[in-house]
């Protein structure tokens, strides 16, 4: 993508698509963690309401 040297521009459009695609990656792996973890504590918690009972 960017030619021999590369101008000013080239450089910011590529750091801008390169972060956006990092920060793409981070908030779905975030939102797929988040709901393993809600899950998997509500399971606990379930769990040791039925021991408790």
């Amino acid at each position: 993508m960017l030619r021999h040297g590369g101008g000013r521009a080239e450089r910011f459009l590529l750091a801008g698509a390169s972060l956006m695609l990092v920060q793409s990656l981070i908030t779905t792996l975030t939102a797929a963690l988040s709901t393993w973890l809600i899950v998997d504590w509500g399971m606990v918690n379930v769990e040791a309401a039925s021991v408790l009972s």
